[in-house]
């Protein structure tokens, strides 16, 4: 590499020297002293709201940036739920092989019952259009049987 004349070439530091130390410092003083550079510019450069203290005459900045708005809580279930543990089916009798079990107090989306209305249709999983069943017992706030659609036995999904 060409330098200037009379100029003495660029040695690197030797490991351990104290060349090496000092420009080791001098490299992390210059990063710590730009990432400073870089939050006091950041700092400057949002928008200050300032509040004057009428008696002492004493203006003060105030912090302009609003906390974000937390998310509205979720309204609670009212829709239909497990009245106690019970077993999901696969078809509306307790002849029929046990898909699960649900916990007392589990969510359901209903979407029909049996043809005699003892048995309530329930999704395997929100928004599926697999179902299991329920005895009609093991169910509250469901609408009446009688206002659900007929739901065929499926043995396999269609």
């Amino acid at each position: 590499m060409a330098g200037l004349p009379g100029a003495l070439p660029a040695r690197p530091p030797v490991a351990g020297s104290a060349g090496a130390t000092v420009s080791g410092w001098l490299l992390r003083l210059s990063v710590l002293l730009g990432a400073a550079a870089l939050v006091a510019l950041y700092l400057l450069s949002s928008p200050a709201a300032t509040t004057a203290d009428p008696e002492s005459g004493v203006t003060r900045a105030t912090n302009a940036v609003e906390p974000p708005a937390s998310a509205p809580a979720p309204a609670p279930w009212t829709g239909p739920r497990a009245a106690r543990t019970a077993d999901l089916r696969l078809g509306p009798s307790d002849d029929y092989v046990v898909l699960g079990v649900l916990p007392r107090g589990a969510k359901l989306e209903v979407v029909g019952a049996s043809e005699d209305g003892l048995w309530i249709a329930v999704a395997v999983a929100p928004g599926s259009s697999l179902y299991g069943w329920l005895k009609g017992a093991d169910v509250t706030g469901a609408p009446d049987a009688a206002s659900l659609p007929i739901k065929p036995v499926r043995l396999l999904p269609e």
